[in-house]
């Protein structure tokens, strides 16, 4: 568990205040499965207000839990009071068995739900399914995004609540649904997550951009890949496998402008492959982690593609590799002009074109010199 001496010494410090405090959630049930895990959770008998008290480094979190975030070390642990007044009753009444159970500090197991034989099962289930999802209905694609994380089956019993209250996704934030969709993509069982979207047509209410048949269809056929931390690779290959319109989707989509943006510059480099080779001007343009990605989905796709050696040779001979390298600045090409305008961007690309393809040296006399040559050429 990372960050666990640091997470120790919030629970001594809860003890010795009088008050019960234990690990509990994907914490234990990570350990317990020997994966990585950079959230810790602690459940405790204390009130918001006593443990912000007790803890010079703690916020209040404006959520429907009673949770405080507690700074420890160079770590952040989420500090809940206990639901029901009770470990158990806590416990009893979390979405999944694998996440209900709990640890003391000194590695004794509390687990009443028996989670821990469905983390041998592989199976995820839940102790009253219909009462737990109609709760939070975002937890009926959480389920299916653990399928894909972990490689679980989903219990029966849950299946069948999953299919009956599907429609109740519809009215889910979609920031909410966006963070499970994500975790989804980045599975290392996507195939099986999708098969699960089909039979419980959770698929139709995903707020912002529900899938057809046909689409889901060809994502139970999506092929896995190798870079499961990476959020804006999965969109792009998730969009370009289902052939979806990105700019209507990304638009309907409440992701980060950045987020989009980084989407939207893959997949526009994507298709101009389709019919382009990758030359030093798409290279500069695109940028190297742009290149590698789309090379890599080109990979995965069964097209051809450019090693990822070659591009970072290519990339590390590039004369410049952004416009701030350029040894001119639109103040230089300002001093022979009258006025600004969007001409001073259009000559500088012209110049990062010069310099890329055509081999002009990057000095600014030279700079200077080849673009009067351009101007006096259109007079």
């Amino acid at each position: 568990m990372l960050g666990k001496q640091e997470a120790d010494n919030v629970i001594h410090q809860l003890h010795k205040d009088g008050h019960r405090a234990y690990f509990v959630g994907g914490a234990v049930r990570d350990e317990l499965l020997q994966r990585h895990s950079s959230d810790i959770d602690i459940t405790t008998s204390a009130k918001p207000a006593e443990i912000c008290l007790l803890f010079a480094r703690a916020h209040q979190m404006n959520t429907q839990h009673q949770t405080v975030l507690v700074r420890s070390g160079n770590i952040q642990v989420e500090v809940t009071t206990e639901r029901g007044g009770s470990l158990e009753d806590d416990l009893l009444h979390r979405d999944f068995t694998m996440n209900a159970m709990a640890k003391t500090v000194d590695g004794t197991l509390i687990d009443p739900c028996n989670g821990q034989k469905d983390l041998q099962n592989r199976m995820i289930r839940s102790l009253h399914p219909k009462e737990r999802m109609m709760e939070d209905p975002l937890r009926m694609l959480r389920a299916i995004r653990f399928v894909s994380e972990l490689d679980f089956e989903i219990d029966p019993k849950l299946l069948s609540v999953l299919k009956q209250q599907a429609y109740l996704l519809k009215e889910v934030a979609q920031e909410r649904v966006l963070q499970e969709w994500e975790k989804l993509l980045k599975g290392v069982a996507t195939q099986k997550a999708f098969r699960y979207l089909k039979r419980t047509t959770l698929f139709r209410y995903l707020p912002g951009f529900s899938l057809s048949n046909k689409e889901m269809e060809k994502l139970i056929t999506m092929p896995k890949w190798d870079q499961p931390n990476e959020s804006i690779f999965a969109w792009v290959l998730f969009l370009i496998w289902i052939d979806k319109d990105s700019e209507e989707t990304l638009r309907m989509l409440l992701l980060s402008n950045e987020k989009k943006r980084q989407i939207k510059v893959r997949m526009q480099l994507f298709y101009t492959r389709q019919t382009e080779q990758l030359d030093d001007w798409m290279l500069y343009q695109s940028g190297f982690d742009v290149a590698q990605d789309v090379e890599e989905i080109r990979r995965i796709l069964g097209l051809d593609s450019i090693e990822p050696d070659h591009i970072s040779k290519r990339w590390d001979a590039l004369p410049i590799q952004s416009r701030q390298e350029l040894c001119i600045s639109g103040r230089d090409l300002l001093k022979s002009q009258q006025q600004a305008g969007p001409w001073i961007k259009q000559e500088l690309e012209w110049l990062e074109y010069q310099v890329i393809n055509c081999g002009l040296h990057n000095a600014k006399q030279d700079l200077l010199q080849c673009i009067e040559r351009k101007r006096q050429d259109e007079k």
